[in-house]
This record gives C-alpha cells, structure tokens and sequence, in this order.
C-alpha cells in the first residue's frame, strides 16, 4: 500500500509517457525508509505499550 506512488509514478512514465522529475529519488528514498522502519516496530498491543511506559 506505501509503494502505490512509486508504482503510480512508473506506470505513468511507462504507458502514458510522463515525465519523472528530480524529486522521484528522494520521495522513493523516503518511502523506503517508512516502511523499513515500520516493519522493524513489530506489533505491539496497548497493553505492552502501557507496561513499557510505566517502566
């Protein structure tokens, strides 16, 4: 669901010729680095994250 931009915007350069402009790299980059990290946070329930804070 996160990489629907990244695909969206080579779908376009592919079948409808769009241009790709400098801000592709970075936006992809960005967009690897919040799934990268949102698949490291591992599932946590309220009840561990409320054990955690009382810590």
């Amino acid at each position: 669901m996160f990489f629907q931009p990244v695909v969206g915007t080579l779908l376009g350069y592919l079948l409808l010729d769009e241009a790709i402009t400098s801000y592709f790299l970075p936006g992809f980059a960005l967009i690897a680095c919040g799934v990268v990290l949102a698949m490291r946070g591992g599932n946590t329930t309220a009840e561990e994250k409320l054990v955690h804070a009382e810590e």
